[in-house]
């Protein structure tokens, strides 16, 4: 099991087979959004575990976020970290081929 705490100590866990390349570019990502804007809504598209969206909820830019993959295991994998983080109330997971799958609300 693969672990990573960010600043604001959310710490979260995932499997090493399942890890696309976030634990090593979602900084690239962070630097690119910026933290000037707050968002109350965001989506992590082909999620993963999350890692990008734990983080931009972490930093507050973004309320709630919502994660989003095909693959069943990590959007599992997404909400039990929500969960180990107390932050389940501010995670919605969708598992679907297509982003058609999200509840528009």
């Amino acid at each position: 099991m693969n672990e990573l705490t960010f600043k604001n100590n959310t710490h979260i866990k995932w499997n090493p087979g399942d890890d696309g390349g976030g634990s090593t570019q979602y900084q690239d990502f962070l630097d690119a959004i910026g933290d000037s804007k707050k968002y109350n809504n965001c989506l992590e598209w082909c999620a993963g575990f999350g890692v990008l969206g734990f983080e931009l909820l972490g930093m507050g830019i973004c309320n709630h976020i919502t994660f989003h993959d095909y693959y069943d295991l990590a959007i599992k994998t997404c909400l039990q970290n929500a969960v180990d983080n107390k932050l389940e109330h501010y995670v919605k997971g969708y598992i679907s081929p297509t982003i058609s799958g999200i509840d528009p609300n």
